[in-house]
Protein backbone atom coordinates (compact mmCIF):
# COMPACT_ATOMS: atom_id res chain seq x y z
CA UNK A 1 0.00 0.00 0.00
CA UNK A 2 1.60 3.29 -1.06
CA UNK A 3 2.07 6.13 1.89
CA UNK A 4 -1.03 7.88 3.03
CA UNK A 5 -0.68 11.71 1.10
CA UNK A 6 -1.07 14.42 4.33
CA UNK A 7 -4.31 16.36 4.23
CA UNK A 8 -4.16 19.91 3.44
CA UNK A 9 -4.66 21.61 6.92
CA UNK A 10 -7.27 23.65 8.15
CA UNK A 11 -6.21 27.04 7.76
CA UNK A 12 -7.73 30.57 9.50
CA UNK A 13 -8.07 33.68 6.59
CA UNK A 14 -5.80 36.25 6.66
CA UNK A 15 -8.16 38.53 7.73
CA UNK A 16 -10.06 35.90 9.92
CA UNK A 17 -13.46 34.89 10.56
CA UNK A 18 -12.86 32.36 7.37
CA UNK A 19 -11.44 28.95 7.30
CA UNK A 20 -9.81 26.88 4.28
CA UNK A 21 -8.93 23.56 3.50
CA UNK A 22 -6.36 23.89 0.73
CA UNK A 23 -8.46 26.22 -1.24
CA UNK A 24 -12.32 25.66 -0.42
CA UNK A 25 -13.63 27.71 2.33
CA UNK A 26 -14.95 25.87 5.32
CA UNK A 27 -17.85 26.54 7.65
CA UNK A 28 -17.43 24.05 11.25
CA UNK A 29 -21.42 23.45 11.53
CA UNK A 30 -21.76 20.54 14.10
CA UNK A 31 -23.29 16.75 13.14
CA UNK A 32 -26.20 17.91 15.86
CA UNK A 33 -26.90 21.39 13.85
CA UNK A 34 -27.16 19.76 10.25
CA UNK A 35 -29.38 16.99 12.22
CA UNK A 36 -31.51 19.36 13.90
CA UNK A 37 -32.06 21.08 10.16
CA UNK A 38 -33.10 17.99 8.52
CA UNK A 39 -35.38 16.95 11.62
CA UNK A 40 -36.68 20.63 11.22
CA UNK A 41 -37.37 20.11 8.09
CA UNK A 42 -38.84 16.56 8.02
CA UNK A 43 -41.33 17.41 11.31
CA UNK A 44 -43.07 20.03 8.41
CA UNK A 45 -43.56 17.65 6.11
CA UNK A 46 -40.65 18.24 3.94
CA UNK A 47 -40.42 15.39 1.64
CA UNK A 48 -36.83 16.14 0.27
CA UNK A 49 -35.28 17.30 3.90
CA UNK A 50 -33.00 14.25 3.18
CA UNK A 51 -32.75 14.80 -0.13
CA UNK A 52 -31.45 18.04 0.53
CA UNK A 53 -28.78 16.88 3.22
CA UNK A 54 -27.62 14.41 0.87
CA UNK A 55 -27.01 17.19 -1.87
CA UNK A 56 -24.97 19.12 0.52
CA UNK A 57 -23.03 15.79 0.98
CA UNK A 58 -22.88 15.66 -2.51
CA UNK A 59 -21.75 18.83 -3.17
CA UNK A 60 -19.02 18.21 -0.64
CA UNK A 61 -17.77 15.21 -1.99
CA UNK A 62 -17.52 15.96 -5.31
CA UNK A 63 -15.55 18.40 -4.68
CA UNK A 64 -13.06 16.85 -2.31
CA UNK A 65 -12.98 14.25 -4.89
CA UNK A 66 -12.15 16.31 -7.21
CA UNK A 67 -9.50 18.36 -5.64
CA UNK A 68 -7.72 15.35 -4.79
CA UNK A 69 -7.91 13.71 -8.17
CA UNK A 70 -4.83 14.22 -10.74
CA UNK A 71 -2.79 11.95 -13.86
CA UNK A 72 -0.79 10.40 -11.68
CA UNK A 73 -3.46 8.79 -8.95
CA UNK A 74 -5.74 5.85 -9.94
CA UNK A 75 -9.26 5.15 -8.45
CA UNK A 76 -8.19 2.85 -5.86
CA UNK A 77 -5.74 5.98 -4.55
CA UNK A 78 -8.06 8.34 -4.86
CA UNK A 79 -10.48 6.47 -3.13
CA UNK A 80 -7.64 6.01 0.09
CA UNK A 81 -7.16 9.39 0.13
CA UNK A 82 -10.44 10.34 -0.25
CA UNK A 83 -11.47 8.09 2.93
CA UNK A 84 -8.34 9.67 4.58
CA UNK A 85 -9.64 13.28 3.93
CA UNK A 86 -12.95 12.60 5.68
CA UNK A 87 -11.77 11.21 8.20
CA UNK A 88 -9.31 13.82 9.36
CA UNK A 89 -12.97 16.12 8.75
CA UNK A 90 -14.62 14.37 11.64
CA UNK A 91 -16.72 12.08 9.63
CA UNK A 92 -16.04 9.03 11.18
CA UNK A 93 -13.89 5.99 10.25
CA UNK A 94 -15.05 5.10 6.41
CA UNK A 95 -13.78 1.72 4.34
CA UNK A 96 -13.59 1.07 0.62
CA UNK A 97 -15.23 -2.53 1.03
CA UNK A 98 -16.23 -2.32 -3.09
CA UNK A 99 -15.24 -0.70 -5.72
CA UNK A 100 -15.78 -2.03 -8.95
CA UNK A 101 -15.18 0.78 -12.06
CA UNK A 102 -16.29 -1.46 -15.03
CA UNK A 103 -19.54 -2.29 -12.83
CA UNK A 104 -19.86 1.27 -11.42
CA UNK A 105 -20.22 0.29 -8.23
CA UNK A 106 -19.02 1.41 -5.02
CA UNK A 107 -19.65 0.04 -1.48
CA UNK A 108 -18.27 2.20 1.57
CA UNK A 109 -18.64 1.52 5.22
CA UNK A 110 -18.38 3.96 8.13
CA UNK A 111 -17.63 3.40 11.79
CA UNK A 112 -18.71 6.25 13.69
CA UNK A 113 -20.82 8.57 11.53
CA UNK A 114 -21.65 11.56 13.68
CA UNK A 115 -24.83 11.77 12.38
CA UNK A 116 -25.94 8.05 13.28
CA UNK A 117 -24.67 8.96 16.38
CA UNK A 118 -26.83 12.18 16.74
CA UNK A 119 -30.02 10.36 15.68
CA UNK A 120 -29.51 7.79 18.50
CA UNK A 121 -32.39 5.23 17.87
CA UNK A 122 -34.22 5.96 14.81
CA UNK A 123 -37.32 4.48 12.39
CA UNK A 124 -34.93 5.06 9.83
CA UNK A 125 -31.40 5.48 7.77
CA UNK A 126 -30.28 8.65 9.51
CA UNK A 127 -27.13 9.16 7.66
CA UNK A 128 -27.86 10.87 4.12
CA UNK A 129 -25.14 13.63 4.61
CA UNK A 130 -22.82 10.37 3.95
CA UNK A 131 -24.86 8.93 1.05
CA UNK A 132 -24.45 12.43 -0.83
CA UNK A 133 -20.76 11.93 0.42
CA UNK A 134 -20.35 8.49 -1.33
CA UNK A 135 -22.01 9.52 -4.60
CA UNK A 136 -19.93 12.35 -5.01
CA UNK A 137 -17.19 10.27 -4.82
CA UNK A 138 -18.71 7.27 -6.91
CA UNK A 139 -19.49 10.31 -9.74
CA UNK A 140 -15.99 11.74 -10.04
CA UNK A 141 -14.91 8.04 -10.09
CA UNK A 142 -17.08 7.05 -12.99
CA UNK A 143 -17.61 9.92 -14.65
CA UNK A 144 -21.12 9.11 -14.81
CA UNK A 145 -24.28 10.02 -12.74
CA UNK A 146 -24.86 7.74 -9.85
CA UNK A 147 -27.93 6.63 -7.28
CA UNK A 148 -27.08 6.31 -4.04
CA UNK A 149 -28.66 4.73 -1.29
CA UNK A 150 -27.87 4.35 3.09
CA UNK A 151 -28.27 -0.06 2.96
CA UNK A 152 -27.33 0.21 7.07
CA UNK A 153 -27.25 2.35 9.38
CA UNK A 154 -26.21 2.30 13.40
CA UNK A 155 -29.11 4.34 14.03
CA UNK A 156 -31.44 1.51 13.26
CA UNK A 157 -29.14 -0.81 15.44
CA UNK A 158 -26.76 -2.15 12.29
CA UNK A 159 -23.13 -2.29 13.82
CA UNK A 160 -21.97 0.45 11.19
CA UNK A 161 -23.57 2.25 8.54
CA UNK A 162 -23.24 1.25 4.65
CA UNK A 163 -23.43 2.95 1.64
CA UNK A 164 -23.97 2.13 -2.01
CA UNK A 165 -23.52 4.21 -5.08
CA UNK A 166 -24.17 2.56 -8.77
CA UNK A 167 -23.57 4.04 -11.77
CA UNK A 168 -26.65 5.45 -14.02
CA UNK A 169 -28.23 6.68 -16.94
CA UNK A 170 -30.12 9.94 -17.45
CA UNK A 171 -32.25 9.81 -19.86
CA UNK A 172 -33.46 13.42 -20.48
CA UNK A 173 -31.25 15.42 -22.15
CA UNK A 174 -29.28 18.18 -20.25
CA UNK A 175 -29.22 16.00 -17.22
CA UNK A 176 -30.67 16.62 -13.78
CA UNK A 177 -30.80 19.05 -11.59
CA UNK A 178 -33.04 20.99 -8.35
Amino acid sequence: MPPREPSPPLTAGPQGGTLWWGEERMLVLSAEALCELQRGAESQGERFATELVSAAGFSMGQGIARRLQHPQRDAQALAAAYVQVLSSLGMGVPSIVRMNLQERVLEVEVQGSPFAATFARAEGPSCPFWRGLVTGLAEVLFGVGVAGEEIACVAVGAERCSFRSKGTTVAEEGGWSW
